[in-house]
């Protein structure tokens, strides 16, 4: 149920939890690895959010550019890929719109992704502090990050707004790519040391708290886990557990 997809394409537990943000004070929104923008759609829907998108492959930003036309005053697009340094470097991918595209190098040792990422391309790399600092926003509180296994590399780049809790949610998707990175959600939690974590569980309406110790929450296979800064957490456990 969590991980099937609903009409707007996106999975069902991210539904639920998009319900739970327009009772909170989150409006500004960074989505890394935006595809054609399924996910940015639904959080544009969200009375005064500012969204900003972060896509490098071109396709994928024209399409993103549609949405623009829409939201003029409240959405931003960056034809662009983030990890942890500024830097030019390849992208791997399918075709100009593929969702499973990456700057991880590590993830073509993986046989799937070898053989199905067989195009690439330079393409502009910069760093999440760094972009921060460009826009002149001062707030980002929702962070979402689904880039095929390059997910930490982006959290080291953005380690001034998460040393300073600038960001106040932070969604990340987990999944086989990280087998070949050697992340674990155990490691993640070590660097998001001022966050809570939270599988996207929402069945009864309620986080599910992990110990990131656990063996079973640092399976390889498909989840979005959710890290929430702990004094938002505490200040706004009514509506995140309800």
């Amino acid at each position: 149920y969590l991980r099937s997809k609903s009409n707007n394409h996106i999975f069902q537990g991210e539904n639920l939890f998009i319900s739970k943000l327009y009772k909170l004070d989150i409006k500004y929104f960074y989505d890394v690895g935006a595809n054609i923008g399924d996910y940015s759609n639904e959080l544009l829907k969200i009375p005064n959010s500012k969204v900003t998108d972060i896509e490098p492959l071109k396709k994928c930003y024209f399409e993103l550019l549609k949405i623009k036309k829409n939201y003029p005053n409240k959405f931003n697009v960056l034809n662009i890929a983030l990890s942890n340094t500024k830097k030019n470097d390849f992208i791997y991918f399918a075709d100009d719109k593929s969702e499973l595209a990456s700057i991880e190098k590590k993830i073509n040792k993986i046989d799937f992704f070898r053989n199905y990422n067989i195009n690439k391309k330079i393409i502009q790399i910069d760093t999440l502090d760094n972009i921060f600092k460009k826009n002149r926003i001062k707030r980002l509180d929702f962070l979402k990050i689904d880039t095929e296994g390059n997910e930490k590399k982006i959290l080291e780049g953005g380690s001034k707004l998460i040393k300073n809790k600038i960001i106040k949610i932070i969604q990340l998707e987990f999944n086989l790519h990280h087998l070949a990175t050697r992340d674990t959600i155990f490691e993640i939690t070590n660097f998001l040391k001022n966050y809570l974590v939270f599988q996207l569980n929402l069945i009864n309406g309620k986080l599910l708290k992990i110990n990131p110790a656990d063996p079973l929450a640092n399976l390889y296979y498909l989840s979005n886990f959710i890290f929430i800064e702990k004094n938002f957490y505490e200040d706004n456990f009514n509506i995140l557990n309800k």
